[in-house]
């Protein structure tokens, strides 16, 4: 069981890192999509920080054997929640940046043609004036 003190010192750094995120929002340096999941992870840290008995009561509904292994495999299960959402944010740019990169040469291959036709467009009306 945690002491008052060390309870309200951590909700303080809590509700600081909320307001750091939501202020990195807030200046467009962090999409919403990435923050989604700090925002969440704080929340839920502050309501078991805030509720000293849900811990143990989580424990006990889940069948861990101690408070302490639940936090690790609230960890575990958050990382992998990170790693799943980075996981998809990665296919979504690897889409978009076959699509950005098909887009180019279709560009560049009509550019390169159009350039091909002014040219012959102009050396024909060269031998035509000769």
């Amino acid at each position: 069981m945690m002491k008052l003190k060390f309870r309200i010192i951590l909700a303080v750094f809590l509700l600081l890192g909320i307001i750091y995120v939501v202020n990195k929002i807030r200046r467009r340096e962090l999409d919403l999509k990435y923050a989604i999941t700090w925002i969440l992870l704080s929340v839920v840290i502050l309501i078991i920080v805030a509720v000293p008995g849900m811990l143990n009561w989580m424990t006990v509904a889940l069948g861990i054997y101690d408070a302490m292994n639940m936090v690790f495999f609230l960890g575990f299960i958050f990382c992998i929640l990170i790693i799943f959402s980075l996981t998809i944010a990665l296919s979504r740019q690897a889409e978009r940046i076959r699509k950005l990169t098909q887009q180019v040469a279709l560009s560049e291959y009509d550019t390169a043609h159009e350039k091909a036709d002014a040219k012959k467009e102009t050396s024909s009306e060269e031998t035509k004036k000769e």
